[in-house]
């Protein structure tokens, strides 16, 4: 009779302890998943901010507007000096199997593409508007949608963080 009583308290001890653990490492899945979209949003917020203020102007002709993906091509003082902000598809490895994610890169000059993203997350909504008026600096307004998923797993770990923001060259 006590094995008995015995094994009933050790198995609710032991289920309650897997819900817990089961439980933390769902919460620091999710955690992480929000701080790798959080992370890839703020690095390129700044990076484009950067280069949208320091350019001369921005060149339309070479740029797109208004569609999803968007193009953003700047005019730096110099030969071969213009920065091209744009995006490109890439398949990768997630989660065991392969899936098509959409990155977003920088090209300075003559100088080879950078990643401005992780392999961790997808570009989905990559918007550039030109605002500008009249004789005002030119302005872009600049619309982005992060994700994060785990398309392989059980359990979804997604992320999602979108912003809007409006950037003027310093002229």
């Amino acid at each position: 009779m006590e094995l008995i009583v015995y094994i009933a308290i050790a198995s609710v001890v032991l289920v309650a302890a897997i819900n817990v653990g089961w439980n933390l490492m769902i919460g620091y899945a999710n955690t992480n998943s929000k701080q790798e979209v959080y992370l890839n949003s703020r690095l390129v917020m700044n990076a484009m901010g950067i280069k949208i203020r320091e350019a001369e102007d921005v060149l339309t002709a070479s740029s797109t507007f208004d569609t999803n993906p968007g193009v953003l091509t700047l005019d730096y003082p110099g030969a071969d000096t213009d920065v091209i902000i744009d995006t490109y598809t890439k398949n990768i490895i997630l989660g065991g199997q392969e899936t098509t994610i959409r990155k977003l890169r920088m090209k300075e000059g003559i100088a080879d593409y950078v990643d401005l993203t992780t392999d961790e997350v997808n570009i989905t909504n990559f918007v550039l508007t030109d605002l500008t008026r009249g004789s005002e600096p030119d302005n872009i307004n600049i619309e982005l949608t992060i994700e994060k998923t785990n398309p392989g797993g059980n359990l979804n770990f997604a992320a999602t963080f979108s912003l809007e923001t409006a950037i003027s060259l310093r002229q």
